[in-house]
């Protein structure tokens, strides 16, 4: 009922300043769990009932018009829709005073848009909009959890985080420019959050009752987060109040500065979900990798594709481990024949010599011609060509100008250097 009020009570706001005179004279009707206005030549969805569920279609006309937008709220508190469709004709989810589209619609799993969509684009349960070449995170699924890495985007809506209560860690794109009004309010799992120092702007509210903001990873100087406050909208005391970490620059991690080799290929790795760190703000680039890590990498940068089987030929790799499905797809395409007729050796370190060659072997196992650059690089060694082919395409320039090390650990800093060299 007090949705109902709200929306009733915008109405006569909407009419004034929306609508044509000739319109008013157009009314309120139910279409199915819709409750609508019409308009003079479309359709705005006020409500929609809250018994629905499962998949939840929103209709592309209505008596003949377009159905193009909705009033804050409509889509709130639907327990129990699962998907929903946007269809082409549908452009805008309320401007004014707007909140998380969707928030309260904790089943809430997929919205399913057409990839011809003018305005909207979902991935990773975000919902995008693009409006005249800027893009900005529209809504998050209330059923996110754990660490959001956002891809670019210009600025985040109003309201956009609003019911994300299990959200952790949230690492912001650079090239951000605002943070809407209210967008991580009540978010009391945020712990942290990474902001780079192109944002220039927060909006009032915007991380009211995030109790449990603790750190706050920002990509400029103390100068330019003094700055920043400034120019902010007021509200904001937990994220004044969290311990700042400045020049915190590449995806949100500490250990990942500007200049570093492996810079851009962790920020490719981060986006491309290969991988999303050790921690909140951690990547650890100089651990070494395991061998389930390794195949996990490359299943992932390949688009992590169902294999074929379901049973591995291996002992040591469990069902339903997190490597499970990349140790099945490596085998089936010829990645990695594990360590013996029976064994992968998943907790075993990956060496530099193996990292080469499973990426060649992805490559199709070229023949290659030419003399092994590398004096600790033997002729007629399994990563032989594996070297001289990764030398060749760039993937690797060795450990000196005479040696590649190929029986030393590979660090999470190399092989994702090595996968972004290759695959990126």
């Amino acid at each position: 009922m007090k949705k109902k009020l709200l929306c009733l009570a915008l109405i006569a706001c909407l009419a004034l300043s929306l609508l044509p005179t000739a319109a008013l004279a157009d009314g309120e009707i139910r279409y199915g769990p819709f409750t609508c206005y019409l308009r003079s030549d479309s359709v705005i969805i006020l409500d929609v009932d809250s018994s629905v569920s499962g998949m939840l279609t929103i209709p592309e006309q209505i008596n003949g018009l377009p159905v193009t937008d909705s009033m804050n709220g409509a889509f709130h508190d639907l327990p129990d829709i699962t998907e929903v469709l946007i269809p082409n004709s549908f452009r805008i989810f309320a401007t004014a005073d707007a909140s998380n589209p969707f928030w309260g619609c904790t089943k809430l799993e997929n919205i399913r848009i057409s990839q011809s969509h003018p305005v909207f684009r979902f991935s990773g349960g975000i919902l995008y909009s693009t409006y005249n070449g800027n893009t900005t995170v529209e809504g998050v699924l209330p059923r996110m959890q754990g660490r959001v890495v956002i891809p670019a985007v210009n600025s985040l809506k109003m309201g956009a985080f609003q019911g994300c209560d299990h959200v952790t860690d949230v690492v912001l794109p650079e090239g951000l420019q605002y943070i809407g009004w209210t967008v991580f309010n009540g978010c009391r799992g945020l712990r942290s959050i990474y902001i780079p120092d192109s944002c220039t702007w927060i909006g009032m509210a915007a991380f009211e009752d995030c109790s449990a903001l603790t750190d706050v990873y920002f990509g400029g100087t103390e100068q330019q987060w003094s700055k920043l406050k400034q120019a902010s909208d007021g509200s904001n005391e937990p994220l004044w109040r969290a311990a700042i970490h400045y020049r915190a620059r590449v995806a949100g991690f500490t250990d990942v500065r500007p200049g570093d080799y492996f810079a851009d290929p962790v920020a490719w790795a981060v986006d491309s979900g290969v991988t999303n760190g050790t921690g909140p703000a951690a990547f650890s680039p100089d651990d070494p990798c395991t061998r389930a890590q390794m195949v996990t990498f490359l299943w992932r940068a390949q688009g992590s594709p169902a294999p074929k089987r379901t049973q591995s030929a291996f002992t040591d790799v469990p069902k339903g481990a997190y490597y499970e499905n990349a140790v099945l797809w490596a085998v089936e395409n010829g990645v990695t024949s594990g360590t013996g007729p029976a064994t992968f050796s998943p907790d075993a370190t990956v060496t530099r010599a193996q990292t080469v060659t499973f990426l060649w072997r992805l490559a199709g196992s070229p023949a290659m011609s030419g003399a092994v650059p590398f004096r600790d690089v033997p002729a007629g060694e399994y990563y032989t060509t594996a070297v001289v082919w990764a030398v060749a395409n760039g993937v690797t320039s060795g450990t000196s100008a005479t040696t590649f090390s190929p029986d030393s650990p590979c660090t999470r800093a190399q092989i994702v250097t090595f996968l972004y060299r290759d695959l990126a």
